[in-house]
């Protein structure tokens, strides 16, 4: 038997159990407990524990294209545009969730009037393949690093792995903006840096990046290729080169973030559209190393 028969055998089983907020079975559930349960038992795939981060997985899927076992998530006004409750589409406009207002498990259309409106998005994780060993399918990451794996943008080292928590450089950040953003890359030039020669193979990105402005040097005219990066100096190189107007974006709680930094309109823009996630509840992590996973998460979300 399939892993998706499994999975809706398995669901059906428990229509009818109540809905108890905080539960994970196996008398009761609340919606993402049901959803972890579920696709934890029949296809071993270790979805996150809430309805928000779960909605970080997978591949997102349009709505007209739902199968299924995709997850498929709604925001019921509990929370500020982000989702707070997910069901698993078992086909026929159907699914099946443990939701409040029937105070049990409950397969339903999500067609209705009030479902409709609620609707936030999909997202697959079945079938799918993983490429890499430390990216699984229920990686916050895997869908952005597949669709630039995919673009043949990034790739990963020869044991098999992508190493999505290793930090980035500055040579690797504009190789990865500049050929997701297919920038024309510039081949033939001088450059003021007495760190980047013209033998290395940065340095045609090094050359476009910094003749179009995205980067500068350091006042002992070096450029520092190995050098990681942080994540607002990542976000600024990636927002700047993807086009993206990032004045008035507010936002507030942040001890590191405040409007008299350079950095706070690129933060505040990241945060309000997900591209990243803070470090603590009141801590962006301004100056936290970029990951080469959270890198392709914010330069996969921009491209769209």
């Amino acid at each position: 038997m399939s892993d998706l028969q499994n999975l809706l055998n398995c669901l059906k089983t428990q229509v009818g159990k109540p809905y108890v907020l905080g539960d994970e079975g196996p008398d009761s559930f609340d919606c993402s407990g049901l959803t972890q349960s579920a696709f934890k038992e029949t296809c071993n795939i270790n979805l996150p524990r809430v309805s928000t981060d779960q909605f970080f997985v997978g591949v997102a899927v349009d709505k007209n294209d739902l199968q299924a076992g995709d997850l498929i998530f709604f925001d019921t006004g509990v929370s500020e545009n982000r989702p707070n409750h997910v069901g698993v589409v078992i086909g026929n406009n159907k699914m099946i969730n443990a939701n409040s207002y029937y105070s049990d498990v409950h397969e339903e259309t999500y067609y209705s009037s009030y479902w409709n409106n609620c609707y936030f998005g999909a997202k697959r994780v079945l079938n799918l393949e993983a490429v890499f060993k430390d990216v699984p399918v229920e990686s916050e990451f895997y869908e952005y690093i597949m669709k630039l794996y995919e673009k043949g943008v990034v790739e990963g080292y020869s044991d098999g792995t992508f190493k999505p928590e290793n930090s980035i450089n500055r040579a690797e950040v504009l190789k990865i903006i500049l050929e997701a953003f297919e920038v024309p890359i510039e081949e033939i030039g001088e450059l003021p840096f007495s760190d980047v020669k013209k033998e290395d193979w940065f340095f045609k990105y090094v050359l476009t990046a910094y003749n179009k402005g995205i980067v500068q040097g350091y006042p002992d005219n070096t450029f520092k290729p190995w050098s990681v990066v942080n994540r607002v100096e990542c976000l600024k190189m990636a927002l700047n080169t993807g086009g993206v107007n990032v004045a008035g974006n507010e936002v507030s709680g942040y001890k590191d973030l405040t409007k008299d930094k350079w950095y706070y309109n690129y933060a505040a823009y990241a945060l309000n559209n997900a591209l990243i996630k803070p470090v603590s509840e009141d801590v962006f992590g301004a100056g936290k190393e970029m990951r080469r996973g959270e890198m392709c998460k914010v330069v996969g979300k921009i491209m769209g």
